[in-house]
Protein backbone atom coordinates (compact mmCIF):
# COMPACT_ATOMS: atom_id res chain seq x y z
CA UNK A 1 0.00 0.00 0.00
CA UNK A 2 1.18 3.30 -0.81
CA UNK A 3 2.40 5.57 2.31
CA UNK A 4 1.43 9.53 1.59
CA UNK A 5 4.55 11.32 2.18
CA UNK A 6 4.32 15.79 2.66
CA UNK A 7 7.50 17.76 1.96
CA UNK A 8 8.07 20.17 4.74
CA UNK A 9 11.24 22.51 6.12
CA UNK A 10 13.04 22.35 9.06
CA UNK A 11 10.69 24.59 11.01
CA UNK A 12 8.14 22.02 10.31
CA UNK A 13 10.17 19.25 11.87
CA UNK A 14 10.62 21.65 15.35
CA UNK A 15 6.89 22.22 15.35
CA UNK A 16 6.51 18.28 15.15
CA UNK A 17 9.08 17.16 17.68
CA UNK A 18 11.47 19.96 18.97
CA UNK A 19 13.77 16.86 20.48
CA UNK A 20 15.70 16.20 17.89
CA UNK A 21 18.04 18.24 15.81
CA UNK A 22 18.84 15.13 13.14
CA UNK A 23 17.19 16.31 10.16
CA UNK A 24 19.35 14.47 7.47
CA UNK A 25 16.62 11.76 6.29
CA UNK A 26 12.70 11.27 6.81
CA UNK A 27 10.64 11.32 9.86
CA UNK A 28 7.47 8.81 10.52
CA UNK A 29 4.94 9.05 13.10
CA UNK A 30 5.84 5.78 15.95
CA UNK A 31 2.20 4.24 14.21
CA UNK A 32 4.32 3.60 10.96
CA UNK A 33 7.75 2.95 12.14
CA UNK A 34 5.60 0.53 14.13
CA UNK A 35 4.15 -1.12 11.29
CA UNK A 36 7.13 -0.90 9.39
CA UNK A 37 9.71 -2.10 12.09
CA UNK A 38 11.96 0.78 11.59
CA UNK A 39 13.52 3.43 13.99
CA UNK A 40 15.57 6.20 14.69
CA UNK A 41 18.66 5.09 12.45
CA UNK A 42 16.95 2.58 10.16
CA UNK A 43 17.00 2.61 6.44
CA UNK A 44 13.87 1.97 4.52
CA UNK A 45 13.90 0.46 1.36
CA UNK A 46 11.45 1.73 -1.20
CA UNK A 47 10.87 1.37 -5.16
CA UNK A 48 13.25 5.32 -5.64
CA UNK A 49 15.78 4.50 -3.26
CA UNK A 50 17.01 3.75 0.22
CA UNK A 51 15.41 6.45 2.88
CA UNK A 52 17.26 7.06 5.92
CA UNK A 53 14.89 7.02 9.28
CA UNK A 54 15.58 10.22 10.98
CA UNK A 55 13.53 10.87 13.48
CA UNK A 56 10.20 9.14 15.13
CA UNK A 57 7.72 11.49 16.74
CA UNK A 58 4.68 10.91 18.49
CA UNK A 59 1.44 11.95 17.32
CA UNK A 60 -1.82 10.93 19.34
CA UNK A 61 -4.83 10.44 18.44
CA UNK A 62 -6.51 13.05 20.71
CA UNK A 63 -8.16 15.77 18.28
CA UNK A 64 -5.31 17.27 16.27
CA UNK A 65 -5.15 16.64 12.48
CA UNK A 66 -4.83 13.56 11.49
CA UNK A 67 -2.89 13.65 8.40
CA UNK A 68 0.68 13.55 9.80
CA UNK A 69 -0.34 10.34 11.68
CA UNK A 70 0.71 7.59 9.16
CA UNK A 71 2.63 9.62 6.75
CA UNK A 72 6.03 10.46 5.93
CA UNK A 73 7.78 13.47 6.05
CA UNK A 74 10.24 14.45 3.77
CA UNK A 75 12.24 17.43 4.91
CA UNK A 76 13.28 20.02 1.64
CA UNK A 77 14.75 23.10 1.24
CA UNK A 78 12.41 26.32 2.37
CA UNK A 79 12.07 27.80 -1.29
CA UNK A 80 9.40 27.26 -3.53
CA UNK A 81 5.63 27.63 -2.37
CA UNK A 82 4.11 25.36 0.11
CA UNK A 83 0.18 24.38 0.83
CA UNK A 84 0.32 25.12 4.31
CA UNK A 85 2.31 26.84 6.84
CA UNK A 86 2.73 25.74 10.60
CA UNK A 87 3.92 27.52 13.79
CA UNK A 88 3.26 27.13 17.41
CA UNK A 89 2.27 30.19 18.99
CA UNK A 90 0.40 31.19 22.30
CA UNK A 91 -1.46 32.93 22.58
CA UNK A 92 -2.80 31.72 19.22
CA UNK A 93 -4.56 34.78 18.16
CA UNK A 94 -1.18 36.26 18.23
CA UNK A 95 -0.11 34.42 15.26
CA UNK A 96 -3.15 35.17 12.66
CA UNK A 97 -1.16 38.25 11.53
CA UNK A 98 1.94 36.83 10.74
CA UNK A 99 0.88 33.76 9.10
CA UNK A 100 -1.28 36.00 6.88
CA UNK A 101 1.62 37.79 5.93
CA UNK A 102 3.33 33.91 4.68
CA UNK A 103 0.28 34.10 2.02
CA UNK A 104 1.74 33.82 -1.94
CA UNK A 105 1.49 36.90 -3.23
CA UNK A 106 -0.55 35.96 -6.45
CA UNK A 107 -3.82 35.18 -4.09
CA UNK A 108 -5.91 37.17 -1.57
CA UNK A 109 -4.63 36.73 1.91
CA UNK A 110 -7.98 37.51 2.94
CA UNK A 111 -9.08 34.16 1.61
CA UNK A 112 -6.23 32.09 3.75
CA UNK A 113 -7.51 30.03 6.41
CA UNK A 114 -6.30 29.96 9.56
CA UNK A 115 -7.53 27.53 12.23
CA UNK A 116 -5.59 25.54 15.61
CA UNK A 117 -4.17 21.89 14.96
CA UNK A 118 -6.45 20.34 17.71
CA UNK A 119 -9.81 22.27 18.27
CA UNK A 120 -10.05 19.86 21.23
CA UNK A 121 -7.79 21.40 23.64
CA UNK A 122 -9.68 25.41 23.00
CA UNK A 123 -8.15 28.61 22.00
CA UNK A 124 -7.82 30.35 25.70
CA UNK A 125 -6.28 29.47 28.60
CA UNK A 126 -7.06 30.53 32.14
CA UNK A 127 -3.89 29.91 33.65
CA UNK A 128 -5.58 31.78 37.06
CA UNK A 129 -8.25 29.90 37.26
CA UNK A 130 -6.43 26.49 37.01
CA UNK A 131 -4.28 28.03 39.46
CA UNK A 132 -6.39 28.90 42.29
CA UNK A 133 -8.32 25.67 41.89
CA UNK A 134 -5.37 23.35 41.97
CA UNK A 135 -5.40 20.73 44.28
CA UNK A 136 -2.39 21.46 45.95
CA UNK A 137 -3.14 25.39 47.14
CA UNK A 138 -4.17 23.94 50.46
CA UNK A 139 -1.01 22.94 50.68
CA UNK A 140 0.62 25.33 52.84
CA UNK A 141 -1.82 25.89 55.04
CA UNK A 142 -2.23 22.78 55.94
CA UNK A 143 1.14 22.57 56.79
CA UNK A 144 0.80 25.71 58.81
CA UNK A 145 -1.29 23.83 60.94
CA UNK A 146 1.20 20.89 61.29
CA UNK A 147 3.60 23.53 62.35
CA UNK A 148 0.65 24.67 64.86
CA UNK A 149 0.18 21.76 66.25
CA UNK A 150 3.85 20.77 67.30
CA UNK A 151 5.32 23.98 68.35
CA UNK A 152 1.98 24.21 70.61
CA UNK A 153 3.09 19.82 71.99
CA UNK A 154 6.58 20.73 72.34
CA UNK A 155 5.34 24.16 74.59
CA UNK A 156 3.28 22.36 76.48
CA UNK A 157 6.03 19.64 77.68
CA UNK A 158 7.72 22.74 78.89
CA UNK A 159 4.92 23.94 81.32
CA UNK A 160 7.12 23.27 84.66
CA UNK A 161 9.74 25.32 83.59
CA UNK A 162 7.82 28.01 82.24
CA UNK A 163 5.92 28.24 85.29
CA UNK A 164 9.31 28.30 87.54
CA UNK A 165 10.48 31.38 84.92
CA UNK A 166 6.90 32.97 85.95
CA UNK A 167 7.27 32.36 89.50
CA UNK A 168 11.07 34.08 90.12
CA UNK A 169 9.10 36.66 88.15
CA UNK A 170 9.75 36.52 84.32
CA UNK A 171 6.87 37.68 82.43
CA UNK A 172 5.29 35.89 79.82
CA UNK A 173 5.67 38.35 76.98
CA UNK A 174 8.96 37.26 78.08
CA UNK A 175 8.67 34.08 77.23
CA UNK A 176 6.91 34.43 74.48
CA UNK A 177 9.92 36.12 73.09
CA UNK A 178 12.10 33.79 74.00
CA UNK A 179 10.15 30.46 73.13
CA UNK A 180 9.67 32.64 69.27
CA UNK A 181 13.07 32.85 68.98
CA UNK A 182 13.88 29.06 69.80
CA UNK A 183 11.21 27.34 67.75
CA UNK A 184 11.74 29.45 64.96
CA UNK A 185 15.71 29.19 64.65
CA UNK A 186 14.93 25.73 63.35
CA UNK A 187 11.83 26.33 61.47
CA UNK A 188 13.59 29.41 59.35
CA UNK A 189 16.50 26.68 58.67
CA UNK A 190 14.22 24.04 57.27
CA UNK A 191 12.38 26.61 54.96
CA UNK A 192 15.81 27.97 53.92
CA UNK A 193 16.85 25.01 53.07
CA UNK A 194 13.94 23.64 51.74
CA UNK A 195 13.22 27.07 49.19
CA UNK A 196 16.79 26.98 48.21
CA UNK A 197 16.67 23.50 46.89
CA UNK A 198 13.43 24.97 45.22
CA UNK A 199 15.00 28.00 43.63
CA UNK A 200 17.62 26.06 41.95
CA UNK A 201 15.33 23.34 40.86
CA UNK A 202 12.76 26.29 39.16
CA UNK A 203 16.07 27.63 37.64
CA UNK A 204 16.86 24.16 35.69
CA UNK A 205 13.93 23.51 34.87
CA UNK A 206 12.93 27.32 33.07
CA UNK A 207 16.36 26.99 31.47
CA UNK A 208 15.75 23.88 29.95
CA UNK A 209 12.30 25.24 28.13
CA UNK A 210 11.89 26.87 25.52
CA UNK A 211 9.58 29.58 25.73
CA UNK A 212 9.96 30.19 29.51
CA UNK A 213 12.22 32.61 31.20
CA UNK A 214 14.39 32.97 34.49
CA UNK A 215 11.54 35.74 35.01
CA UNK A 216 9.03 33.19 35.33
CA UNK A 217 11.22 31.41 37.81
CA UNK A 218 11.08 34.45 39.90
CA UNK A 219 7.68 34.87 39.88
CA UNK A 220 6.96 31.40 40.16
CA UNK A 221 9.10 31.41 43.68
CA UNK A 222 8.13 34.71 44.54
CA UNK A 223 4.29 33.39 44.82
CA UNK A 224 5.76 30.25 46.55
CA UNK A 225 7.61 32.27 48.99
CA UNK A 226 4.54 34.04 50.24
CA UNK A 227 3.44 30.54 51.07
CA UNK A 228 6.03 30.28 53.58
CA UNK A 229 4.33 32.76 55.57
CA UNK A 230 1.80 30.66 56.77
CA UNK A 231 3.97 27.86 58.24
CA UNK A 232 6.16 31.50 60.35
CA UNK A 233 2.49 32.68 61.72
CA UNK A 234 0.98 29.51 62.12
CA UNK A 235 4.18 28.54 64.37
CA UNK A 236 4.43 31.57 66.24
CA UNK A 237 0.64 31.44 67.41
CA UNK A 238 1.31 27.97 68.68
CA UNK A 239 4.33 29.15 70.94
CA UNK A 240 1.86 32.57 71.83
CA UNK A 241 -1.24 30.03 72.85
CA UNK A 242 0.94 27.43 75.04
CA UNK A 243 2.54 29.89 77.02
CA UNK A 244 -0.45 31.55 77.65
CA UNK A 245 -1.93 28.78 79.03
CA UNK A 246 0.96 28.61 81.24
CA UNK A 247 0.23 30.05 85.03
CA UNK A 248 2.30 30.79 87.53
CA UNK A 249 -0.36 29.59 90.35
CA UNK A 250 -0.08 25.81 88.76
CA UNK A 251 3.39 25.79 89.43
CA UNK A 252 2.71 23.03 92.78
CA UNK A 253 0.42 21.09 90.65
CA UNK A 254 2.61 21.12 87.53
CA UNK A 255 5.69 19.84 89.95
CA UNK A 256 3.37 17.42 91.65
CA UNK A 257 2.14 15.70 88.25
CA UNK A 258 5.81 15.10 87.35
Amino acid sequence: NAITTYEVTDGMLNVVDDTQSDHIGVWVPTALASKLGVARGSVLDTRHGELRIAGVYNWNEDGRDTRLGYAVLIPVAATGVFDECWASSWPSAEISAQMRQSVYAARNPTQAQVGSLNYTVGSSLDAYGLFSTRLTRFGMPFAGVVVFVLSFMYCRRRRLEFAGDMHVGVSKSTLVVQMIGEYMLPGLTGLICAYGGLFLLLIIVCSGFQGISIRDAYAIFECELLGSLWVIALLDLGVLVSVCFVRERDLFKLFKAR
